[in-house]
């Protein structure tokens, strides 16, 4: 396996054996989670190696190690640009892998010779010393414990539950399979967040690797690693739910009266909200283009080898919209609406170059937000942000045509700015498990939804037409861009060329940050897991509350912490 990796490597980002690019992948191959992706990427690799197989899929009856430079150039792009959806997804898993490690490597000085031509400085200076506030409980052999309440998963919902409780005077406990990480932690190297505080290393995907999903592994999940926006839930999407699934306290003054007061325990705010590059560059076009646009509300300001036993009178699943479902599947309860309804808001964006340098990794995390085309059907339709970028998002944005054409658009990161688009979808996906009772995430993005999505692409141009952008592209597997000085009409034949090249599975890059809604609540037992009041267990009545299980599999690759 080394060799196609030493050719792997050298194909997609030239000049990486100066980080070590095929050692690293053969080692961050070897840490996935679930052994189907391991056994599927070295499949994939056998494939590459097999004459038949590669006389009969690109002409070339050679094993990809034994071609030429410009041969496995265009070998790997006639993947990327495949029919057939499965050859899609090995390219995408290929080039993801080679192009998010190379950028996120680092030496012991904490540097990458990668970084200058993208004029990419790394990080500004060494992480404040603060000293952990937290003192989670290290399960360093067979422990049981009792409490009133355990809550499983540490985020935003296990959170706010643990501390309602625990100010009311009940002896709760937190569970959280992710490390507990401060201030002091907080390198700003992007490999080393990811592999320490993203689920999966930050290379969790559907099942058809269609969308990454970037969600939390640490105490605190995805209110550590994401933005800081906090939104209320918009009033006509409350509305929905009080209407559609017959939930009246979503519009009661209790539940704003909550919403305020987390708001409140959490800071959030808008006197922060300093615009980036890239914020300057998303307000220039909303004005222009007179269309809506605000500040961001942002909560800122200035277990190895043990077997753990908690006996509780009540269990709080808090894992999130993945994990929670897998947790209740794996431990029989058996409904039918659970893991079902998966929303997972869908995100991308269009990506301009601008004269000025924009330096997209700069600045305020997210400053400013257009709800212009939110409401486009019935609720549904999108939102306009920025979100920091840096090389390793670049790299998994900037379309792979050659070595050498991927490098030089990675060169023009400075001065590029981006119009990210965060989708409101209004039909969902799945959350199974496999074999070894991982989480197993389907998702498909429906006609209905779709139709907002290619809306958003060409309202983003237009945006950064407006903004003032030299060129524009998005984040397809080809490179297919236009320069609005072109003349009137060149953003209609763009698009008309984006429709040509695809936004289909593995042809549009596809992100998501809010993963929702597999175990939703409602009162009809056909289509909700929970009601207003309690959870739903008259499905299977015998298995009782506490009966949650964690597979010896999951209990080998994670700690437990408490705190």
């Amino acid at each position: 396996m080394d060799a196609i990796l030493r050719a792997l490597a050298e194909t997609f980002v030239p000049g990486s054996d100066r980080v070590g690019l095929a050692a690293r992948l053969a080692d961050t191959i070897g840490r996935l989670p679930r052994a189907a992706d391991r056994a599927e990427l070295r499949t994939l690799l056998g494939v590459f190696e097999n004459r038949l197989a590669n006389l009969a899929l690109a002409g070339i009856a050679k094993p990809f190690t034994a071609m030429t430079p410009a041969q496995r150039e265009r070998y790997l792009l006639g993947w990327a640009t495949s029919r057939l959806a499965l050859r899609r997804k090995g390219f995408q898993a290929l080039k993801r892998l080679a192009g998010v490690v190379a950028y996120t490597a680092v030496d012991a000085a904490g540097t990458n010779p990668l970084w200058p031509p993208l004029g990419y400085p790394g990080p500004p200076g060494p992480a404040p010393q603060r000293p952990k506030r937290i003192r989670p409980l290290a399960v360093d052999r067979d422990t049981t414990l009792d409490c009133d309440v355990v809550v499983v998963g540490s985020g935003a919902g296990g959170g706010v539950v643990a501390a309602v409780l625990a100010a009311a005077g009940k002896d709760v406990m937190v569970l959280e399979k992710g490390g507990y990480y401060n201030e002091a932690d907080f390198t700003q190297l992007e490999g080393d967040a990811l592999a320490r505080m993203y689920d999966a290393g930050g290379l969790l995907a559907t099942d058809d690797l269609a969308m990454l999903i970037l969600q939390g592994n640490c105490l605190g999940g995805g209110t550590v690693v994401n933005y800081t926006t906090s939104f209320h839930p918009p009033e006509a999407i409350r509305d929905e739910w009080a209407r559609a699934h017959r939930l009246p306290h979503f519009t009661s003054r209790e539940f704003l009266a909550s919403l305020d007061a987390v708001a409140a325990r959490l800071g959030v705010n808008t006197d922060h909200a300093k615009p980036s590059g890239r914020d300057q560059c998303l307000i220039r076009g909303l004005e222009r283009l007179r269309w809506h646009h605000g500040l961001l509300p942002r909560d800122v300001r200035g277990c190895p080898g043990h077997t753990l036993t908690v006996r509780a009178h009540v269990v709080v699943v808090a894992g999130g919209a993945i994990h929670s479902p897998a947790l209740l599947l794996r431990s029989g309860v058996a409904l039918p609406a659970l893991g079902r309804f998966l929303a997972l808001h869908p995100a991308t964006g269009v990506f301009g170059r601008m004269d000025e340098p924009v330096r997209p990794w700069t600045g305020t995390v997210q400053a400013h937000y257009s709800d212009q085309f939110a409401d486009l059907d019935d609720g549904f339709g999108f939102k306009f942000e920025t979100a920091p970028v840096h090389p390793s998002l670049f790299a998994l944005a900037v379309p792979w045509e050659s070595g050498a054409q991927h490098a030089e658009r990675m060169a023009q990161l400075a001065h590029t700015t981006i119009c990210g688009i965060l989708l409101r979808d209004r039909d969902g996906g799945r959350v199974t498990v496999d074999r070894e009772g991982n989480p197993v995430v389907r998702y498909g993005i429906s006609a209905f939804d779709h139709a907002h999505l290619r809306r958003a692409v060409a309202a983003g141009a237009e945006l950064l037409e407006a903004a003032g952008a030299r060129e524009i592209w998005a984040p397809l597997a080809r490179w297919v861009s236009y320069h609005p000085e072109e003349g009137a009409g060149a953003r209609a034949r763009w698009l008309g060329r984006v429709e040509s090249a695809g936004m289909g599975p593995n042809e549009l890059l596809l992100v998501t940050f809010h993963q929702m809604a597999s175990c939703r609540m409602g009162d009809d037992p056909q289509s909700s897991v929970v009601n207003a009041d309690n959870p739903r267990y008259d499905a299977h009545p015998d298995i009782p509350h506490s009966a949650l299980h964690i597979p010896h599999s999951l209990r080998r690759r994670t700690a437990c912490s408490l705190c």
